[in-house]
């Protein structure tokens, strides 16, 4: 996104916080399923939709709550 390429309105979503969107997607995502990232932009919100699920042991209401612990220890996880 070059500065010069973009119009004068305000972003909707910081362009960091764009990126690392994008960048979750790509790192997060069921690359065994054959299917795109696929990204919608709209007036008031963008969704970013990666394919896959959450990872087996993990409801819905758990991860939307921050119930989750990580399984990974080279991985750092917030709790």
């Amino acid at each position: 996104m070059e500065s010069e390429k973009r119009d004068s309105r305000e972003d909707l979503v910081p362009e960091t916080a764009y990126r690392e969107a994008i960048a979750n997607a790509l790192i997060h995502r069921d690359w065994s399923i054959n299917s795109h990232i696929r990204i919608s932009m709209f007036s008031d919100k963008i969704e970013i939709k990666s394919p896959g699920d959450l990872p087996r042991g993990i409801s819905a209401e758990e991860y939307m709550n921050g119930d989750i612990t990580c399984d990974n220890r080279s991985v750092s996880c917030n709790e």
